[in-house]
């Protein structure tokens, strides 16, 4: 069913009428207008939080793509990204999936080109999704376990109905800490149902899935498996290996990605110049940081500076791109800044400055040494002054890499 309200034409979901649904979509739009935050910073894509039902409690999400003139170009003839997710969260509903449904989808055009779309979707009561919920910590043993067994039963579900989704990730899942067994499925812009998903793709999706959650014990991993196995420890074996191989095939897309990423002007990295120096940075990184690297690599509070000499220009792109990826996979201390000049290279680190007991220490050290065998070729020398200490969501200390150097992958780095 369609129906035009406040300039965009609003397709509702199966069996919800519009006495119903048009109160809720015209009070959508009313907040947008009196200016209505959002609590994603990104330039195209922005999602409201809003108290349509219950005064001054968030019940519902609308979810906001705009397009710029030549993305609404390439679109032409296409439905928007909106459309495309009701119609997924429908067809998987209908599949028997648990996932909160969308009330309606919206698209504002201006002739042909689509301008905006949007997406009004209930909010799970007391659910986050299960990337913030594992970075957070705080789930006992118990609920870890079923949260690993409800993952894995519910990904083979999806994967069995057809469900292909480029981005299958953690961010993916929502689940409410009251109910660590009743995980729902999230956001399918782009995700597609096929026939049949074959176990190349499989193994990718559940790739990209595992290469989030870096700080998950290999007893809850397996945990995962036997589950999406239902309990076939051989097959579970399988996947365990395929996994390996499909993760070596995402670091070196990975390293292209984040290659070009890092290395531009974009919303949360930037070009760096300072005299003679070069390089790049976080954005959140202030000039002030970038001038005071430059005239001092002693470092201040809270970050750890690392020099390197006899570096070429390509070299140090490629410790910069390298010393993002490590963080992004907990290997490595989280890079803040990289300047170059001649064939030297300052690069600054995130510090979070704590200390494990002395009989922690050693096992940390070699725990890290293991994690980067798995990926490439760790450093000859992995003492103490290597390393960054940080603590994962249980509270207990992890090392990591303090800086690229020395550090091999079995991938080339662009």
């Amino acid at each position: 069913m369609y129906e035009r309200i406040g300039g965009v034409r609003w397709r509702l979901r199966q069996g919800l009428d519009m006495l119903e649904a048009g109160p809720l979509l015209r009070a959508a739009l009313e907040a947008l207008a009196r200016g209505a935050q959002s609590s994603k910073s990104g330039r195209r894509k922005a999602l409201y939080p809003l108290s349509l039902r219950r005064p001054g409690i968030p019940d519902f999400l609308l979810r906001c793509n705009r397009y710029p003139w030549h993305v609404a170009l390439r679109r032409l003839g296409r439905p928007s990204r909106s459309t495309h997710e009701l119609n997924m969260a429908e067809q998987l509903h209908a599949r028997g999936l648990p996932l909160p449904l969308p009330l309606a989808a919206g698209e504002q055009r201006c002739g042909p080109l689509l301008r905006a779309c949007y997406l009004l979707i209930p909010v799970v009561d007391g659910a986050a999704d299960v990337l913030h919920v594992a970075e957070q910590g705080g789930l006992s043993p118990i609920a870890r376990s079923r949260l690993a067994t409800a993952l894995g039963v519910l990904s083979r579900r999806a994967h069995d109905a057809g469900l292909f989704q480029d981005d299958f990730a953690p961010n993916n899942f929502l689940v409410r800490r009251a109910a660590p067994g009743e995980p729902l499925l999230i956001d399918f812009e782009r995700a597609r149902l096929q026939r049949r998903v074959d176990s190349e793709a499989r193994g990718r999706m559940l790739a990209k899935l595992d290469r989030a959650l870096p700080y998950v014990s290999k007893t809850d991993r397996l945990r995962f498996l036997l589950a999406y196995t239902a309990h076939e420890r051989e097959e579970a074996r399988r996947w365990w290996q395929a996994l390996r191989g499909a993760g070596h095939e995402l670091l070196r897309q990975d390293l292209r990605r984040l290659g070009r990423l890092t290395t531009r002007n974009g919303p949360r990295f930037q070009r760096v110049r300072q005299g003679p120096w070069t390089g790049w940075s976080q954005r959140a990184v202030s000039t002030s940081t970038v001038r005071a690297l430059a005239a001092d690599p002693e470092s201040p509070g809270g970050v750890a500076t690392v020099v390197y000499r006899g570096v070429s220009a390509r070299e140090a792109k490629r410790l910069w791109v390298m010393a993002n990826l490590l963080a992004r996979r907990a290997l490595g201390a989280p890079p803040l800044l990289l300047l170059h000049r001649g064939s030297e290279v300052r690069l600054l680190l995130e510090d979070s400055a704590c200390s494990p007991a002395p009989e922690e220490a050693t096992p940390g050290i070699a725990h890290l040494r293991r994690r980067l065998a798995v990926w490439g070729e760790p450093p000859a020398l992995l003492a103490p002054s290597n390393v960054l200490w940080t603590r994962d969501p249980r509270g207990h200390p992890v090392a990591l890499l303090r800086g690229p150097w020395g550090f091999c992958p079995r991938v080339s780095v662009p």
